[in-house]
């Protein structure tokens, strides 16, 4: 008998076959515990959203592996446990395959998962940070997309292995510009945005998926471009900016079909098109507007974008909507918020029909290495930070100050250790390599003060010889280059230091001699 090779669901979607009355009332924040671990706090921050073809569950990515709900009750099914968590989730047409993109902190890969067999036949490597996973229509390929401009496309069988067949690296002289990366339905298109903060020029490029070659340079947002989409036949392109205006573009002509400007400052932080165009939903600071292909005579709306008019507002999250899901019917949308709930509405009448809650990113423990510990949160106030570390882990820890590690150096520590059981990432590579490699950095005080300026935050990470035009101070401890810089946003990565649990607070570490520090975003001077 032939082994299908639609590979894995895991002990995901199995829990329609496996799961009995009494596994399923079980407490979820019991399951796939770490040894020891008696509670699991939060279900992790939501990176994407899916349905199943048949419209029955739905997946949730998250920061600590994949949820699988009930679709007509929005009741938990069963968890997909992932150490580093995933980013993107893809059902096959059949919805006998999982595929599953592993989130940027980890390494780059997409593992397909059988539904029936419960196994993970395969794991294929791709990029990192992948912004764009789906199978093709007919079922016969997956196709991934990373942020920092790769593509890469399987061939998908029944009876064979699946065989990578495009592999699409593009080019560009600054890979810390890349922002949002967008893959067609149809594997065509890739959309990039490239961002020139000096010029105000806010341009997306557009780019044959297939082939590598820059198609057109579509310009005419003045603000930051925060969301694209593709319609579902790939032939238009929405996108959205901070503040001011969406724009619908053609695909094929890089024309502008179509400009609405916001009569206030609003921001789009998500945008997705129905499975069968008739609706459109944007999602903003704590509401999601649902538009309509068509109106009736008469009617008239405020926004019109398009061939789209807004029909709705759909008011009940109280932070911003990042996520969307239409069901195969499109009778019901899912909207994920950074507030940690996801809100199933019905899109003929708006109301709501449940709400999943318990995903809020919260702060966690990622790795740890003697005492020092990465933990992932979504905060942007230092003091927030300072204080949910003791909140969450006792007065035995503490944001990680800079001369932790030099204490830590000079009392003989490894470096090499410090750095491998951190899983400290690189900056930059060699920069006649052209593989990509994510800047993402903790953050970390300098002499105990977190904040530089504005909404500025310490971070620190290796990188070797090649610095940021913006960090503020390096030092070479044991032949490694660390370096001390700046971070905007909300969010990320932060490094605590002490004895997890204890009601001790962590001795503070030997002050350094004293460093004469340039201005904002110029390097430590001799």
């Amino acid at each position: 008998m032939k082994k299908s090779i639609l590979f894995y669901i895991p002990l995901l979607l199995i829990s329609s076959l496996l799961l009995s009355n009494r596994s399923l009332a079980q407490d979820s924040t019991q399951w796939q515990l770490p040894e020891g671990a008696k509670m699991r706090i939060g279900k992790g921050a939501v990176s994407d959203i899916t349905f199943s073809p048949d419209g029955t569950q739905f997946a949730v990515a998250t920061s600590i592996g994949i949820w699988i709900y009930d679709a007509k009750t929005g009741a938990e099914i069963t968890l997909l446990k992932q150490p580093d968590g995933y980013g993107k989730v893809a059902f096959s047409p059949d919805g006998n395959v999982l595929a599953c993109a592993t989130s940027s902190n980890g390494p780059g890969e997409v593992q397909l998962w059988d539904k029936a067999a419960g196994e993970l036949i395969t794991t294929l490597p791709a990029s990192t940070g992948i912004s764009s996973l789906f199978f093709f229509q007919d079922g016969t390929k997956l196709a991934c997309a990373g942020s920092f401009g790769r593509v890469h496309v399987w061939e998908i069988s029944t009876e064979t292995p699946p065989v990578l067949i495009a592999d699409i690296r593009l080019y560009f002289q600054s890979w810390s510009d890349l922002w949002l990366t967008e893959l067609s339905p149809d594997g065509r298109f890739l959309a990039i945005t490239i961002p020139n903060w000096e010029d105000k020029d806010f341009s997306i490029q557009l780019w044959d998926g297939k082939t590598g070659e820059l198609l057109h340079t579509l310009k005419g947002h003045t603000q930051s471009v925060t969301a694209l989409t593709f319609s579902p036949d790939s032939k238009t392109l929405i996108s959205g900016d901070e503040y001011e205006t969406l724009r619908v573009w053609d695909t094929e002509s890089g024309n502008l079909q179509s400009k609405m400007r916001w009569r206030g400052r609003t921001s789009t932080h998500a945008l997705a098109f129905s499975p069968k165009d008739r609706f459109l939903a944007s999602g903003h600071d704590n509401a999601v507007r649902l538009w309509h292909y068509t109106v009736g005579e008469g009617q008239h709306w405020d926004y019109a974008i398009g061939e789209y008019q807004n029909i709705m507002d759909l008011k009940a999250h109280k932070d911003s909507v990042y996520r969307f899901a239409f069901s195969p019917d499109e009778l019901t949308l899912l909207t994920a918020s950074k507030d940690g709930t996801i809100i199933a509405w019905d899109t003929t009448t708006g109301n709501r029909r449940f709400t999943c809650e318990g995903h809020e990113q919260g702060i966690q423990v990622v790795l740890s290495y003697q005492k020092f510990h990465v933990i992932t949160h979504n905060l942007d106030e230092t003091g927030d930070l300072k204080a949910e570390c003791k909140a969450h882990f006792g007065e035995g820890v503490r944001l990680a100050d800079w001369n932790d590690i030099l204490a830590y150096s000079e009392a003989g520590g490894s470096m090499a250790d410090f750095i491998a059981e951190l899983e400290i990432p690189l900056e930059y590579g060699n920069p006649g390599d052209m593989e990509a490699i994510p800047n993402t950095g903790y953050r970390i005080s300098r002499n105990g003060e977190l904040r530089w300026q504005g909404n500025r935050h310490y971070f620190f990470a290796r990188h070797d010889h090649v610095k940021r035009a913006d960090f503020l101070a390096h030092d070479n401890i044991d032949n490694y280059l660390l370096s001390l810089g700046s971070w905007f946003g909300k969010g990320g990565f932060a490094l605590c230091y002490g004895d997890l649990d204890s009601t001790e607070p962590p001795a503070d570490p030997p002050e350094p001699p004293e460093v004469n520090l340039s201005p904002p975003g110029s390097q430590l001077l001799d």
